[in-house]
């Protein structure tokens, strides 16, 4: 570091700091090791999959946290264990409860405890999305796309009349989802037991075959679908070239497995 220009006294010196302050590089950093350090000392750990997921617990009191700079989202299935987390915070952050989540991050969360289904959408997103670029100007959504041919103009212009007629389309998922999927009738072939509560994953891939024009290229894809509803999925062109179909939808699986 050095004196700022306008700002040198002759020294060389510059100041340390001691607390993190809003608006420099290093804040989120700091913010984000004093959490996970308070975390960890009240019994969470940081998720090998995603450093903003904590995790506490197992089985009923299984405990997990989501982290977004400074909103968290607490999951358990058990009232006790969640009042027990946000009091603890409370003890070294100042922390709101604001109950129940139904609006994360522009995404609305729909609940039926009843019936065991959660939905999530972007209503109010897509509303918003559709009338900035509404088809009454059309032309200013081709803006997006740098010189878009007719046809990507088209299909623009379709998902947005899709998106206005249908805003609060979203995924579901539910604990009473039928299990009908192959992976899971090989397991009951195998005999092992599927048992009351427990979660599959389930994963389909597909992909067509030098159906790139330009570089004979082919495209993959993968769904993975948990309680009804998908948790991932992708779709972008392969970058190696398949001699065949069958090496092609090889390359899919691969990707999906990773």
């Amino acid at each position: 570091m050095v004196q700022p220009p306008g700002y040198e006294d002759g020294t060389g010196r510059v100041c340390k700091l001691n607390k993190a302050i809003y608006g420099l590089k290093q804040a989120p950093r700091c913010w984000y090791n004093r959490l996970a350090s308070a975390l960890e000392g009240i019994g969470f750990r940081a998720s090998a999959c995603d450093e903003s997921l904590f995790l506490m617990g197992e089985g009923e009191s299984l405990v997990l946290l989501l982290v977004y700079v400074d909103d968290i989202l607490l999951f358990s299935s058990s009232d006790k264990e969640i009042d027990g987390v946000q009091r603890k915070l409370t003890e070294q952050f100042e922390c709101k409860s604001l109950g129940e989540a139904r609006y994360y991050l522009g995404m609305h969360i729909e609940r039926d405890t009843e019936r065991g289904w959660l939905k999530l959408h972007q209503g109010q997103y897509i509303n918003t999305f559709a009338e900035k670029y509404s088809l009454q100007e059309e032309r200013e959504l081709a803006r997006v796309v740098q010189n878009p041919t007719e046809e990507q103009y088209g299909a623009a212009e379709r998902v947005v009349r899709y998106l206005k007629s249908y805003p609060t389309v979203g995924v579901q998922y539910s604990a009473s989802a039928q299990l009908r999927q192959k992976g899971v009738e090989v397991l009951k072939e195998k005999g092992e037991q599927l048992g009351e509560g427990k979660v599959f994953l389930s994963y389909f891939a597909d992909a067509t075959w030098a159906s790139e024009h330009e570089d004979s290229s082919s495209v993959g894809g993968y769904i993975c679908m948990m309680g009804g509803g998908p948790v991932s999925w992708r779709s972008k062109k392969q970058s190696e070239t398949a001699l065949s179909s069958v090496e092609s939808e090889y390359m899919a699986m691969f990707h999906a497995a990773k």
